[in-house]
């Protein structure tokens, strides 16, 4: 026979206790993935949302589509990085980061103006 106690019939038996994954810690606080928090709203890139350039504002001196980030600064992505290519909009206050819809052909004039 075992030692171990078993449940009385009709009663709730004991919780089983299984291993946690380990926790990460930076001066005794627990860092949780962001992925984890559901702040992550695209998981292949880990960007903040997606913003379609209509509802961006453009700066012509700048250069640049700039839209409000939470942290109360701005997102930027200059009309060099949408020629490249490039759809990651990021604000210079914190880690986020929007990913923007565009349609690349939208900036085929601009790219010969600038040839």
């Amino acid at each position: 026979m075992s030692d171990t106690p078993s449940a009385a019939p009709g009663s709730a038996a004991a919780p089983v206790v299984t291993e946690s994954a380990p926790k990460f810690t930076k001066d005794g606080v627990e860092i949780i993935p962001i992925e984890l928090l559901g702040l992550a709203n695209d998981e292949e890139s880990g960007v903040y949302d997606k913003v379609e350039i209509e509802d961006m504002e453009f700066d012509e001196e700048q250069e640049a589509y700039f839209y409000p980030c939470p942290c109360g600064d701005k997102f930027y992505i200059t009309l060099k990085d949408l020629k490249n290519g490039e759809d990651i909009a990021t604000c210079p206050s914190c880690s986020l980061r929007i990913s923007v819809i565009y349609d690349p052909e939208d900036f085929v004039e601009y790219e010969e103006d600038d040839a």
